[in-house]
């Protein structure tokens, strides 16, 4: 009894703190650094979140609630690392981790970022990052999970973004921001900028519900 207590007092808390913010899943990697610092410059409530500072693994469903629960918005920037784990775990096993916890505490909105290409096998983009732990193959089944999970509850929102090739630097704005969908095109795009989009994502009213694009 003193534990499941000790477990509801901690999801209340969680909950309170995390209260209109937006989560970000993995803000020790080079995206997820950014989104927090670009969050923090605008004002916005954030919650940077990772293994390493809050013990939040979304290898690890058990980590999340505390996480995620009274989140306004979550972004997932978590990626495959020889620390964080492999592609399945991380890039599959997380995104659905996350999609059926943010479904099941009703977080209004999810930004998963995957990666463009991932819907062609037989184009280069492809052939070459799968070379490292079939990590397309693990994004697009994160996709797929993340899109069962969302299935079962029409009020809730989620966005799938898909950047081309990262490359470091400043962000060079909108106006040089190429967006498509249908997985047709591919190209580079800098991170910052893929930040950007993550954070327009998970705030913007006018982006449709449940839409996938690559930047």
């Amino acid at each position: 009894l003193s534990t499941l207590s000790s477990l509801t007092a901690t999801a209340a808390h969680a909950e309170e703190s995390n209260a209109g913010k937006i989560v970000v899943l993995g803000s020790g990697g080079k995206t997820g650094k950014l989104i927090v610092q670009k969050l923090q410059s605008q004002g916005v409530p954030v919650a940077a979140t990772g293994r390493t500072t809050t013990n939040t693994d979304v290898t690890k469903i058990e980590t999340l609630e505390s996480a995620i629960k009274g989140a306004s918005a979550v972004i997932f920037a978590a990626s495959a690392s020889s620390k964080g784990g492999s592609a399945e775990k991380v890039d599959y096993i997380g995104v659905e981790n996350t999609a059926k916890e943010c479904v099941r505490l009703k977080v209004p909105k999810l930004v998963v970022i995957s990666s463009a290409a991932v819907t062609r096998p037989s184009s280069l983009g492809f052939k070459i990052t799968n070379l490292f732990g079939r990590i397309m193959e693990y994004k697009l089944q994160g996709e797929d999970a993340l899109r069962d999970a969302y299935a079962a509850d029409s009020s809730l929102s989620y966005a799938i973004i898909r950047p081309g090739g990262l490359q470091d630097g400043d962000a060079l704005g909108v106006s040089k921001v190429e967006i498509n969908q249908g997985d047709a095109v591919a190209g580079e795009i800098r991170r910052a900028d893929v930040a950007e989009s993550a954070i327009a994502a998970a705030m913007s009213k006018k982006i449709p519900s449940n839409t996938i694009f690559e930047i």
